[in-house]
């Protein structure tokens, strides 16, 4: 039948797929396909069999992070890379090699936890083949899915942030035909004089996994990021931040930051910006369930719920009718009141 041949034609374009996956496969630290629903650059979810006329997405492995993208999101040359890795959004080698570090030694923990009690002399050799099986894999300096990864967990899935502040920077600005959103609004302003770059991510995935991985957006000096989340569904997000780039400011050159700019390119970023030269990565846990999520950067990794300086605009006559706020300002009394900050690479 129709339905039969294209079953039988889209396992054969899969495993062709696969087998050129296999033959070209570098040691890179590869997402598992399987746990894998969305693009990790664009978001798009793959699909089976999506309904036509949406056409279905193929899985795809970028031979440099590893991560799993869509074919609107590889650039196919000499090296099969995701848009990402191509802009230079993924942190620098001491990032990934203080991650790859944290993994193995999560994957350890687990390991001898889920083999249950045993006598020492077990215990030490369990420990001792570990090692080695890690370093074997890992003697080129790129280890593989199956050395790193935490087998049955997906990469967490990050969201896509947009530049600016959606309600302007005080929470005045209503967007037009819209109104202000009383939770599941996303929002973080770089207070400090230094580029930070940020990236939020959904549960249900291995966090740290992620953290070495593209995208980040880089957010500049008094920038903001933002999006729209669906709070009511989330109990928590993790915030990644890298943070601590020593490269210095040349004073008399544009600064250039934006990956996604229009001509943009990796190797002419400005130093002091690009995503590869910070040193310190940060993990902020926040807690979120039927709440907006308005933080400031101030620096030296304090990250900080704001306030607002608009709370409580209802007049005299509005506090004596029971009025706490005024209609046409973002509502600070909804978001969150504190986050919980750990150092994942110092």
């Amino acid at each position: 039948s129709m339905i039969s041949n294209f079953v039988k034609k889209a396992k054969a374009v899969q495993e062709r797929m696969e087998q050129e996956e296999i033959e070209d496969e570098r040691g890179a630290n590869w997402e598992d396909k399987d746990n894998v629903k969305y693009c990790r650059n664009c978001d798009s979810k793959f699909e089976f069999a999506p309904m036509p006329p949406v056409k279905r997405l193929w899985k795809h492995h970028c031979r440099e992070c590893g991560g799993v993208v869509c074919e609107n999101c590889l650039v196919d040359g000499a090296i099969k890379l995701c848009l990402g890795c191509v802009r230079g959004e993924t942190p620098g080698e001491r990032i990934q090699l203080e991650v790859q570090r944290l993994l193995e030694s999560d994957i350890m923990r687990r390991r001898n936890y889920s083999e249950g009690p045993r006598d020492s002399k077990t215990i030490i050799k369990s420990k001792i083949g570990n090692v080695k099986n890690a370093i074997s894999i890992a003697k080129d300096g790129t280890p593989t899915q199956q050395s790193l990864s935490i087998p049955g967990i997906p990469a967490a899935r990050r969201v896509i942030l947009q530049r600016g502040y959606l309600y302007g920077e005080n929470g005045t600005k209503l967007p037009a035909g819209g109104a202000f959103a009383l939770s599941g609004y996303f929002e973080l302003a770089n207070k400090s004089e230094d580029f930070v770059c940020v990236k939020l991510l959904l549960p249900g995935g291995d966090t740290v996994f992620e953290s070495s991985r593209p995208s980040y957006i880089v957010v500049p000096p008094g920038g903001a990021v933002y999006s729209l989340l669906d709070s009511c569904c989330l109990e928590e997000v993790d915030l990644l931040l890298l943070i601590n780039n020593n490269e210095l400011m040349d004073p008399n050159a544009p600064v250039r930051y934006d990956t996604t700019a229009r001509g943009a390119d990796k190797s002419k970023m400005s130093p002091c910006a690009a995503v590869a030269n910070f040193r310190t990565l940060l993990l902020v846990k926040i807690q979120c369930k039927d709440k907006n999520i308005l933080l400031k950067y101030k620096g030296q990794g304090v990250v900080l719920p704001r306030h607002g300086g608009h709370v409580g605009r209802v007049g005299l006559m509005g506090r004596i009718q029971g009025k706490r706020f005024a209609e046409d300002v973002l509502d600070y009394s909804t978001n969150v009141t504190w986050v919980d900050t750990t150092v994942l690479v110092s």
